[in-house]
């Protein structure tokens, strides 16, 4: 539930982070079934999607398509038994530069690899 709001979602004032700082945007409504399609890619080991994980930030599956600027994120869980699922825990386009300049440093950090753009 608090997944699929926090997707279509955004802050009206990015200074302020607060959760009550948030209002339904349009074109992440637009976007709500890319998650899944997203993710898809990911599986298929697509060369133009980047994914790692943050061992700073819980673990967290980072899936960007950099051509998009678009961002899925997952939280891992685990089971009783040794499998391991994610759920959803955000989306996003992002719009800013810094945003996305963040994303690949994160990127470049976590996976020793550097991103070659277009």
């Amino acid at each position: 539930d608090w997944s699929f709001w926090h997707c279509i979602e955004e802050y009206t004032d990015h200074s302020n982070k607060s959760e009550d700082n948030r209002q339904i945007s349009f074109p992440c409504c637009e976007r709500i079934r890319w998650p899944r399609q997203t993710i898809d890619q990911a599986n298929l080991r697509c060369p133009d999607v980047l994914i790692w994980e943050d061992p700073r930030n819980k673990f967290r599956l980072y899936i960007l398509i950099p051509c998009e600027k678009f961002l899925v994120v997952l939280d891992p869980r685990k089971r009783s038994t040794p499998e391991e699922y994610y759920i959803l825990h955000t989306m996003y386009v992002c719009d800013w530069s810094n945003t996305f300049d963040k994303l690949i440093k994160n990127y470049e950090r976590n996976t020793k690899m550097k991103y070659k753009k277009d």
